[in-house]
């Protein structure tokens, strides 16, 4: 987004809500899925705001994985 390539972004991020779908992160799936959908103009919103929350949810997600790694 820094470089203002939203396709770009929304490809990343579409991959990453495929994941998500796949292994059941449900809270970054929802998250991702805002994101591609704001990118793409199906629904408003802040698309820098949707971004900040994708990366919140991947690091409460990454820390879940690892929390269960460890275990």
């Amino acid at each position: 987004l820094k470089e203002n390539n939203i396709e770009q972004a929304c490809s990343y991020v579409h991959k990453l809500k495929g994941v998500c779908g796949t292994l059941g992160c449900e809270l970054l799936f929802d998250s991702t899925k805002d994101f591609c959908d704001i990118a793409r103009k199906r629904i408003s919103g802040n698309l820098n705001e949707c971004a900040q929350q994708v990366k919140n949810n991947y690091e409460i997600t990454m820390k879940k994985f690892l929390e269960l790694y460890q275990k």
